[in-house]
Formats: structure tokens, sequence, C-alpha cells
């Protein structure tokens, strides 16, 4: 039922105009540039996968926090917090990354929600160093586009379900 309700309200914001016209309005999702961007009960979350099969996404949850996260098969400790460097097309910053254990997967939580958005919005290229334990240096990097469209297209949705997002610098 979710999928139907997204899926129809997402070919009514693409028909409204409200919608890049090159949104691609999937099953359960819709695809902007190398973004999905999809709804899943009170999770909202756009992603986007690199060639090694590692994902950059940002998650909001319940309209009201948001995280950006990479999620990888490169192992980390839960709950430690690591250092990080990001590099994108307007330069680079430090960041503290937050290692969360989901499944089979490694995920690191950018803590500083509006720097890392402000980061990802507008480049082609985004990249991250992070620390490990044992002073050895991993790094993943992005090649993105439509991102300005799938944080768009997540304010439309967030509206058209009538939440209130917490988080101004999302959009």
């Amino acid at each position: 039922m979710q999928a139907r309700w997204l899926t129809g309200s997402l070919v009514a914001l693409v028909l409204a105009g409200a919608l890049p016209a090159g949104a691609q309005v999937l099953r359960d999702q819709a695809r902007f540039g190398t973004w999905n961007v999809q709804k899943d009960g009170p999770s909202l979350e756009m992603y986007s996968a690199n060639e090694t099969g590692a994902t950059i996404g940002v998650m909001c949850v319940d309209g009201q926090s948001c995280s950006v996260y990479i999620a990888t098969r490169s192992r980390c400790e839960n709950g430690r917090q690591y250092t990080g460097v990001v590099g994108a097309d307007q330069g680079f910053s430090d960041h503290t990354l937050t290692c969360r254990i989901v499944g089979d997967r490694f995920v690191y939580v950018l803590s500083d929600f509006g720097r890392a958005i402000r980061s990802l919005r507008d480049t082609r290229q985004w990249g991250v160093a992070i620390e490990s334990a044992a002073g050895t240096t991993q790094s993943f990097r992005f090649i993105v586009s439509g991102t300005r469209d799938a944080i768009g297209a997540m304010a439309l949705i967030d509206k058209a379900t009538q939440r209130d997002p917490r988080s101004e610098a999302m959009y």
C-alpha cells in the first residue's frame, strides 16, 4: 500500500510540474540522476551507490531526524566515533562519523547533518577518508548527479504527507 501511495504521489508531482521532467518514477521509488528516493513507513531516504557497492545516503525518520550516512562492508566498531575528512567540489571539511552495524553493512553516520548535506548539495564528486582504529585510512568516492532534485523531492514528499520537518538545513 505504501508503495502505491508513493508512486501515485510522485506521478502526481511530476504531472503537476513539481518534480523535474527527468525524474524517473519507479514502482516504489523515484530516481533523480544517480539518486534513488523512497518512502518506507515513517522513513524517507535518498541514496546512491558507487562502483564498489558502498552507498551514500540521507535518511529522515518521522520528518524530524535526518542523517547523512555511508554504508559499506568495511568493518567498524559499533558505536565508535571515527574522524573523517570529506572532499567535495567546494573543498574539504573534517567530520566525526559514528559506526552503526545494520545487518551485514557497516554504516558511518556523519554527526553534523547541516555541513554534510551542504557539501553534497552542489557537488558532482563527493568522497570521505575515514581513519580506522588501527591508524589506517579507508576512503569512499561517489560520483553524484541530481542531488538538488532528490533533496527537493524529499521535501515535497514530506509536505505531501503533512509532516513537519525540523531540519531546515535539509531544505
